[in-house]
């Protein structure tokens, strides 16, 4: 089978990328075609390049951060399609593709303005008539169902083949719709192992990660009291905060999952933070900020880690600093892992709806 797969995956993010590539290996995997639709919705596609907007220095200062975090990704993002990439859904050839898999990612947001309340990551436009949708592992992010679901959000998710999702959130969507709830699977970057990078980054003493931009200096004291203790270099990844001994930026997304594997320990305020410190077996803390906390909610309890996230406004304190220490750190769930493979597997041949 020819499949497609409709994600977020042209930001600068290192979690959007390697979810679609995952997703795309691990559809490979099962013996189909496999490519990435390169499409990205206008509103999206604009919000990523702050300059269009205005001039102001600390605007061109952010622009120029997000242009050399951009550099690493085109080669990367460019293997993913044959076909050329468009804001326009009449372009994208949809009819050619057996199946469309949404997912995984926060596709199904459609309350946050920035990600374009977008028809089309719900079948719902005109061009993707008469082509076979699922899902796997979507996420409708911090959007709240019980403040009502618009019409078209609703009728494009009752029009999906086989629906999988990534958290307890989405599910409570589909669930309002269907009256039914739909397989909660891993997120895509649990389902195969990861590339070595063409050439390591990783510093030459052992170190503590912080990687989030919500890591800002009212963190500082306690982090760096902690790396001080144990003798651990600082480092930031893709973040510009003065506190730590050594900032990197301008790295693919590969050479970014082997500073997981190598770090000692990781603080982090995003999903795929939280997900790359479990599936590096790395002990780890989370700042749970609004836009991630219902979207790791679910991973969190899966793996029995709740104790290792704090409220933007706490702070992390000695007991839970000390999760940071070496000892048995959460690893992945591998029941879960094996079941959504095969969820994955039924879904692409029709033998689940």
């Amino acid at each position: 089978m020819n499949i497609g797969i409709l994600t977020f995956h042209r930001g600068p993010n290192y979690g959007g990328y390697l979810q679609a590539w995952h997703l795309r290996e691990a559809i490979r995997r099962l013996g189909h075609t496999a490519e990435i639709i390169n499409y990205q919705n206008a509103t999206l596609r604009d919000s990523e390049r702050p300059i269009l907007h205005n001039f102001h220095p600390a605007t061109l200062r952010h622009a120029f951060r997000v242009w050399k975090k951009c550099r690493p990704f085109h080669p990367l993002v460019g293997e993913f399609s044959p076909y050329p990439f468009t804001t326009d859904p009449a372009e994208v050839p949809w009819q050619r593709f057996d199946t469309v898999v949404v997912g995984s990612d926060v596709v199904w947001d459609y309350q946050t303005p920035h990600f374009g309340q977008d028809p089309c990551y719900f079948g719902e436009h005109p061009a993707q008539q008469g082509t076979r949708f699922t899902s796997y592992a979507a996420s409708c992010g911090p959007a709240v169902p019980e403040n009502g679901i618009p019409a078209w959000v609703a009728e494009g998710i009752r029009h999906f083949g086989a629906i999988s999702v990534r958290d307890e959130n989405t599910r409570d969507l589909v669930h309002a719709v269907l009256g039914a709830s739909p397989t909660i699977v891993v997120d895509p970057t649990w389902l195969n192992q990861d590339p070595h990078p063409a050439r390591s980054i990783v510093p030459d003493k052992p170190y503590l990660l912080v990687y989030g931009n919500a890591l800002d200096t009212s963190r500082a004291v306690e982090i760096k009291e902690y790396a001080r203790k144990r003798g651990l270099k600082l480092v930031g990844a893709a973040s510009a905060w003065k506190y730590c001994d050594l900032t990197l930026n301008g790295f693919d997304p590969f050479q970014w999952v082997e500073l997981f594997e190598n770090a000692a320990a990781v603080v982090t305020a995003t999903l795929h933070g939280l997900i790359y410190s479990i599936k590096a077996n790395k002990p780890f803390l989370m700042v749970a900020m609004p836009a991630a906390a219902s979207k790791s909610r679910t991973v969190l309890e899966r793996v029995g880690a709740l104790d290792r996230v704090v409220n933007p406004s706490e702070p992390f304190g000695a007991t839970r600093l000390s999760l940071l220490d070496p000892d048995p750190a959460p690893s992945p769930d591998l029941e879960w892992i094996d079941a959504s493979r095969e969820h994955l597997r039924l879904a692409l041949t029709s033998q689940i709806q």
